[in-house]
């Protein structure tokens, strides 16, 4: 074991077991899927609607994604927890 690691993060750890699976999906959010879903793009730079929403809060997301989930009946989108 290097000497130069910090014990203290290996410490703090607590060993987490999943007992149902999950899909996992990395995909960008566009300004035009921001807009369809919230009604309006929060981006200050709206020129090409394919671009990344950009500087969001974890609140705005939680929005969004409960509104998308209303949108797509089995979707169940929501953000990653630590375990995952």
């Amino acid at each position: 074991m290097r000497k130069d690691l910090n014990l203290d993060l290996v410490k703090n750890t607590n060993l987490t077991t999943l007992i149902l699976g999950f899909w996992f999906v990395d995909t960008v959010y566009t300004q035009a899927l921001w807009k369809k879903v919230i009604g309006e793009a929060p981006s200050h730079f709206t020129e090409n609607p394919q671009s990344p929403i950009k500087s969001i809060c974890w609140l705005d997301t939680q929005i969004f994604l409960q509104r998308l989930n209303q949108h797509c009946f089995k979707l169940h989108a929501q953000l990653l927890s630590e375990a995952q």
